[in-house]
């Protein structure tokens, strides 16, 4: 694997860990359900999710305030 060069990286603001809860009891598709907890590299903040729309909401805020504070947003 290559490193990739200067113009291929990606703003470190716009970096987040997931990390995932999981379980396969009763034969549950797990498609349909998010759980676990979501932290943005830079700033720190987090929040544990339990669904979908609660993570989706959560990187648009974070990542629609790193953009006003590089001066992307309008």
């Amino acid at each position: 694997m290559t490193s990739p060069d200067t113009s291929e990286r990606l703003p470190a603001d716009r970096a987040f860990v997931l990390q995932f809860e999981a379980s396969c009891a009763n034969g549950r598709d797990l498609r349909d359900e998010a759980r676990g907890r979501v932290e943005h590299v830079v700033s720190g903040r987090a929040l544990r999710f339990r669904s979908f729309d609660e993570l989706g909401l959560f990187l648009a805020t974070v990542l629609r305030e790193a953009a006003v504070k590089r001066g992307e947003a309008q």
